[in-house]
């Protein structure tokens, strides 16, 4: 694959540890999952000579858990041309809400693992490791951000759900 001569010049070159696939795909679905893996393996295996390609790139909460043996083919080339898993975190209204005991539910407690921040644990935990695929991860955007749902409106706040990310007894 032959990169665009600006990105390819030497002195940017030197600035550069990896390249990133598209950001946040739509992959909600078995079939999405296909369409995705389609997409990502008419790519080149690796960013350029010498750099590794990214991943990924789910929004905070996606694909769901249950997804992700769907996208072991992709990450079995990840791990193969050495490159890596990107992930992003947000949550609100603080960077913990989702993990240990900050939930919604009274007396849910999700130990070192949360739905939003820390979600990677549990895909890791869960997913990865099992499979043999638990290739380097960067997390590529993290913060807080008003537009995440299904949280409290601020602090001390009741109701809602994490019925979109988190099991049912969140409700």
């Amino acid at each position: 694959m032959e990169l665009l001569p600006l990105a390819s010049d030497p002195q940017r070159m030197a600035a550069y540890a990896g390249w990133e696939a598209a950001n946040e795909p739509v992959a909600v679905t078995p079939p999405r999952c296909s369409a995705w893996l389609t997409s990502e393996a008419e790519r080149a295996p690796a960013g350029g000579p010498g750099y590794p390609l990214g991943r990924g790139q789910f929004w905070y909460g996606a694909p769901d858990l249950a997804l992700w043996p769907h996208f072991y083919p992709a990450l079995a080339a990840v791990a193969a041309t050495g490159g890596y898993l990107g992930l992003h975190e947000y949550s609100a209204p603080e960077m913990w809400f989702g993990t240990g005991k900050s939930q919604l539910a009274a007396g849910a407690d999700e130990g070192d693992e949360g739905w939003l921040t820390l979600r990677y644990r549990k895909l890791y935990r869960n997913y990865l490791q099992p499979a043999g695929l638990a290739v380097p991860l960067l997390m590529t955007e993290c913060g807080v951000d008003g537009l995440v749902q299904d949280r409290p409106a601020h602090r001390g706040a009741v109701g809602g759900t994490l019925s979109t990310i988190g099991p049912k007894r969140y409700a």
